[in-house]
């Protein structure tokens, strides 16, 4: 369900370098991972995937987030030998129907390239409506901007993390899903 595309071009040009997030109500950092240029090998250990085109962190951590709370985050781009105008985004899978394409799982998206490595920073906002669980949050480095999260990259890079939304209590925020048993 969660496509993805080999970068055509991955040892080439873009990557990412760092992903921090941050607790914006207590400054605690939740997730911290740097890597090198085409590389797996991530401070949270040695992702799986293809070097340069996806790396899969999905199973060295899980992140926790809470629904109704604010985050706050810091992405590096690295360049390879010439700098190109590039831009970053992070989708999140709150309905977790194995995509990133329903309305807000766009939670950053740069509206314009910069020329070279360099950090974007920002916030967002899980709901308060979000299901409480497991789910995927997808980090992307595009030559170029980033228009959906399954787009064909020529340049750049794709990294996935596994993130657990709680609500702060059963009776406020997140939801519980509905499951549907048959015998």
């Amino acid at each position: 369900n969660y496509t993805i595309q080999a970068v055509t071009n991955p040892t080439t040009d873009e990557d990412l370098g760092n992903v921090t997030i941050t607790d914006a109500a207590t400054s605690t950092v939740i997730l911290n991972n740097t890597s090198t240029i085409n590389s797996l090998v991530g401070t949270l250990g040695t992702a799986t995937g293809t070097a340069g085109s996806y790396a899969s962190y999905l199973t060295l951590a899980t992140v926790p987030m809470t629904a109704g709370s604010t985050y706050n985050f810091s992405l590096s781009s690295l360049q390879g030998a010439t700098a190109y105008g590039n831009a970053m985004a992070i989708y999140i899978d709150f309905n977790r129907d194995g995509d990133y394409a329903d309305a807000g799982e766009n939670v950053y998206v740069a509206a314009a390239t910069t020329s070279g490595a360099h950090t974007e920073t920002g916030s967002f906002t899980i709901p308060a409506t979000a299901n409480n669980g497991l789910t995927r949050m997808r980090v992307i480095v595009n030559e170029g901007l980033v228009s959906s999260p399954t787009m064909a990259l020529s340049y750049g890079e794709r990294e996935e993390y596994m993130i657990n939304i709680s609500s702060a209590n059963n009776g406020g925020g997140g939801n519980i899903p509905t499951l549907t048993y048959s015998w």
